[in-house]
């Protein structure tokens, strides 16, 4: 194999831009790379396969990319055998010999000795390192934007949140990260070249590459595979907050600075960033918080400022370790490669749990899917090298069970139907008719003897904690029954188990199993029934029983008891997800012979086939119905059919037409948006913007985080609140942001250098040569509100732009553009003394066509519905006019006393502005004027959850929702707008006569159309 390189740092240290350069440039890095997120908008440049390798492993050991160094970090056998494939088959892709390949993952840095043992030295490492303060607080910078991606409480979040819980773990990321880089570094410099990420960048700004010259030979690349064209300036970090590293542990800064101080004075490119270059990026004013959250923060915010501590004020402690409890996890590897992992993991270290997790690894018994290892020969002694490991431990009932399930493999391997219990071979070779023998007289490691009690006694172990002096008890001890004439012992079909999991685990290795054949049979499924949470027991028990039924002497019961065993067996493997089990299950049973199928044996058959119904296996459940379907009568056949059809319709997509009152243009998720963003990045951006405004939107801010922070040490809040202020001030206009929480808007100064419009040259609409004039209707009571609607008018980039080809920021409507916007702005009473103030304000937007005038003081309420009927009613007595005039809105900029209302009102405005997406083409194309309700549900969810339906199929939940949030606020123009808006849907109706499935089809195209 040719040389490879491996390109790895800490997460946020430059590895992207590295990554980004050496793909530029002609490096193949890979053909499932991870695209672009809102952090990383160049995109990650990560192969997929070599983030989820190295994140296979982070699990197994209970941890993630987080890591380190908390606890060791064991490493699976197979792993220099998977990094090793992965290289050849990137090495057989390859479009040419001589072509460079690459990878960069910055989870590496924890492997990079697998990488070397795998690639026999041929791995060639380019490391970048950048600033502790910088790449810290750009990770937390980061993790506190995801926040924003949801309105579900911050604590969900939870590994988000974690980088505040343990208020240091960027930090001792950070360090783990650069320590092993370094030590690797040092031992194999001349395999490998470290990066300041500083001393990068200032290379790229310079276009200077000769300075790699040196560096680059060492690897054996060329110096222009290191020219930074891509490289993005504006995405540096600028600014850092006061107060992220408050709170950090002395000792650690200074390891910190001292480590960053050795990366680079061995570095190949050097740019050592200097305290005071450090001090003079820190910005107090760029992240000061607004009014209120400093007062909610009170006297933390003084205590911090002056270099108080957390014990001081009563805080919580963080957490020192997010990882202390982490177990090891295996439930997302291969069978094979849980088997593997085993090998090297320390025995005193595993707990009995990943046992029972292998029990629920499903296996291949097909052989056609590549990606699970099917049954072989292998498999069986995979099988039994876990039950040595696991009777080692002490999980003696899993252990056995294990080797019953290698026997079984190992009999399919050989040909033998599956569950042909008279055909395993394994283990029996002292006992070749042990089928026959009973279970107290059985020889060697056949998992169905009987073991001694005193076995168990000997070995003190985690499954079983204590001695179970339990042997003595017989099949009739072990239940209570409950009849009316009260409590009698022995065994009954309404039977109570009496013992704990322990001593059923016990017992059932001890002293099971010693009566006649078909009383062993019923008990095993009786004590199967009664541990319905175990699945150890469970399947052991079934297993047990299918023995012991082959040794019944009647063959009709002999066919019952196996038949009923396999669909007991059959429902706990679909049950518990394991549908290879299932399937191969359900394939034996529908080879049973068929003779009056019982009760017993149906209706655990229907009950996994309505698991499998309800969890949407429709594939699945077509083949087992149609290989057991003799074993069903036709009431449960019928019974399964109508499940079938329910599950299939509450998946239909729900009929809906999209038209301008639609809340959501598709899901909304960050998943969703983020695969968007692949095909259609323009849009994914609008998408994101408009996801954290809704999010935004639907909650009430102030609660919401202070209900998430709470509990936090108060240095780790305020560097969150810092955070999350700033990015809330992103999402909206400076203004809208400031009136949301109590702060006089005051216009942005990108407005106030804009050339102000003669308050006394504004256009009236009598003499506007546009042909359409779109006319929006104000009712002001506050200057602070009025300044905020405008800001966010100003900021759209949908009706004002679209109608007025304005440029952003400004609402400059000129005379003779095909269409304009006009405001028409009324004064109410309580605020007729603000009219210069309105004028004055609308000057410094830009706003050139408005009017303003005063509503008079009597009978207000109907002076407002009146002005909205003379506007939105066409009158005969009305002028004739020169444009055609729609009425595209009615809004209210009033006095509001809490963030909340606020809120609602931004809300009102952002509905009515069309969000991100134009409203322009439903404007121009729409016979009728329509009104949009001045409406804010009191849950955005309740829209949110279903689309807005085609309103003739279903106007009345239409109506009533939004009838109901509109009456709380009696918004005057409601009746208007239904009014409107069902005559403009008749009209659709009578042209287009939609059907439902012309309905079903538009819907589905819905997401591409906008």
């Amino acid at each position: 194999m040719s040389v490879f390189y491996l390109c790895t740092g800490f997460h946020r240290s430059g590895t992207s831009l590295l990554a980004q350069t050496l793909q530029h440039n002609g490096v193949n890095m890979g053909g499932d790379l991870m695209g672009a997120t809102y952090s990383n908008p160049l995109g990650h440049i990560e192969d997929m396969p070599v983030v989820r390798l190295h994140d296979k492993v982070y699990k197994l050991n209970g941890a993630d990319w987080r890591y380190h160094d908390s606890s060791p970090l064991i490493k699976p056998v197979w792993l220099p055998n998977y990094i090793q494939s992965y290289m050849q088959k990137r090495k057989d892709e390859s479009s040419t010999e001589d072509e460079i390949l690459g990878v960069k993952d910055p989870r590496a840095v924890h492997f990079l000795k697998d990488w070397q043992v795998a690639s026999d030295g041929k791995v060639r490492y380019i490391f970048i390192f950048r600033h502790w303060r910088e790449a810290c607080f750009s990770l937390l910078k980061r993790h506190s934007r995801q926040f924003l991606n949801t309105a579900n409480p911050m604590e969900r979040s939870s590994l988000h949140l974690s980088f505040w819980r343990q208020h240091d773990l960027a930090f001792k990321m950070y360090k783990s990260a650069n320590k092993r880089i370094l030590d690797f570094y040092t031992a194999n410099k001349d395999k490998a070249i470290l990066l300041s990420q500083e001393g990068f960048v200032a290379l790229a700004q310079q276009a200077d590459t000769h300075a790699f010259a040196k560096c680059a030979s060492k690897i054996g690349l060329d110096t222009h595979y290191f020219n930074a064209q891509t490289l993005q300036a504006d995405l540096l970090t600028q600014q850092l907050p006061p107060y992220a590293e408050n709170g950090i542990d002395q000792n650690l800064v200074k390891e910190l600075d001292a480590l960053y101080e050795r990366l680079n004075n061995a570095a190949d490119i050097k740019h050592c960033l200097s305290i005071n270059e450090i001090q003079t990026r820190i910005s107090p004013s760029a992240y000061a918080l607004p009014k209120h959250l400093a007062l909610a923060l009170g006297d933390d915010k003084q205590s911090l400022e002056s270099g108080g501590n957390d014990a001081i004020n009563g805080a919580s402690s963080p957490i020192d370790n997010i990882f202390a409890n982490a177990e090891f996890d295996f439930t997302e590897l291969k069978w094979a490669e849980f088997s593997g992992a085993l090998l090297r993991l320390p025995i005193p270290r595993i707990s009995p749990k990943p046992f029972y997790a292998a029990l629920t690894c499903d296996l291949d018994f097909s052989g056609n899917d590549s990606e699970v290892k099917p049954v072989t020969e292998r498999t069986g002694e995979d099988y039994y090298s876990l039950a040595k490991v696991a009777h080692y431990k002490g999980v003696w009932l899993v252990a056995y069970l294990f080797q019953m399930r290698a026997m079984l493999c190992d009999a399919f391997v050989k040909g033998h139907a599956l569950w042909d219990v008279g055909a395993w071979t394994m283990f029996a070779d002292e006992q070749p008719g042990w089928l026959h023998v009973n279970d107290s007289e059985l020889l060697g490691n056949n998992p169905f003897k009987l073991q001694k009690a005193h076995h168990l006694h000997e070995r003190q172990i985690e499954a079983v904690p204590h001695y179970l002096d339990i042997a003595h008890l017989s099949s009739e001890d072990l239940f209570i029954a409950e009849t009316e004439a009260g409590t009698q012992g022995g065994l009954d079909a309404c039977a109570t188990f009496r013992l704990s999991i322990d001593e059923t685990h016990t017992w059932l290795i001890t002293n099971a199993g010693q009566n006649a054949p078909e009383d062993n049979a019923r008990m095993y499924m009786q004590i199967a029934k009664q541990c319905t949470n175990n699945m150890e027991v469970q399947e052991f028990c079934y297993i047990k029983a299918l023995r012991a039924a082959h040794l019944i002497a009647d063959a009709g019961t002999q066919r019952a008891t196996v038949q009923q065993c396999l669909a007991l067996l059959a429902a706990l493997y679909v049950k518990n997800n394991m549908f290879n089990y299932a399937k191969a299950t359900f394939n034996a049973l529908g080879a049973a012979e068929n003779e009056d199928v019982c009760e017993d044996t149906q209706k655990p058959v229907f009950k996994a086939l309505h698991f499998l119904v309800q969890e949407h296996h429709f594939s699945l459940y077509a083949e087992c119905l149609n290989t057991v379907t003799g074993k069903l009568n036709n009431a449960r056949k019928a019974e399964l059919q109508k499940e079938l059809a329910q599950q299939k319709a509450l998946l239909r997509p729900a009929l809906g037409l999209k038209h301008r009152f639609a809340l959501l243009p598709c899901n909304l998720s960050y998943e969703n948006i983020l695969l968007i963003g692949k095909e259609n990045p323009e849009r994914s951006i609008k998408l994101d913007l408009l996801n954290r405004r809704l999010n935004f939107l639907a909650k009430d801010n102030m609660q919401w985080l202070m209900e998430g922070t709470h509990g936090l040490p108060t240095n780790a809040k305020y560097a969150l609140y810092q955070l999350i202020s700033k990015h809330w001030q992103k999402l909206w206009p400076e203004e809208v942001y400031q009136y949301a929480f109590h702060e006089a808007p005051s216009v942005s100064a990108s407005l106030q250098k804009n050339t102000r419009v003669d308050k006394n040259t504004h256009v009236n609409k009598n003499n506007i040569e546009a042909t359409s004039v779109y006319t929006l209707l104000v009712f002001i009571s506050d200057l602070d509100s009025f300044t905020a609607f405008l800001a966010l008018l100003a900021a759209s980039n949908t009706l004002t732009n679209t109608v007025s080809n304005a440029a952003p920021s400004t609402i400059n409507n000129t005379s003779t553009s095909d269409s304009t916007l006009q405001l028409h702005c009324k004064l109410m009473p309580s605020a007729s003394k603000l009219k210069e103030s309105v004028e004055d304000t609308l000057s410094q937007f830009n706003v050139s066509a408005y009017m303003v005038d005063t509503l008079p003081p009597q009978r207000v309420h109907e002076s407002v519905k009146r002005e909205i009927l003379a506007f939105s009613e066409p009158s005969e007595n009305r002028p004739a006019e020169p444009t055609h005039n729609k009425f595209v809105g009615v809004t209210f900029c009033e006095r509001q006393s809490s963030h909340i209302q606020r809120v609602k009102q931004i809300t009102n405005w952002y509905c009515m502005l069309g969000f991100e997406f134009s409203v322009s083409a439903m404007l121009s194309n729409t016979q009728a004027d329509m009104v949009v309700p001045n409406y804010h549900p009191s849950e955005l969810h309740s829209i949110q959850d279903k689309p807005l339906f085609y309103p003739h199929m279903y106007s009345a939940w239409f109506k009533q929702t939004l009838t109901k949030h509109c009456s709380s606020i009696q918004a005057p123009g409601i009746e208007i707008f239904w009014r409107k808006f069902l005559m403009e849907i008749k009209k659709q109706q009578a042209i287009v006569k939609m059907s439902n499935q012309a309905c079903e089809g538009l819907f589905e195209n819905s997401h591409s159309d906008d």
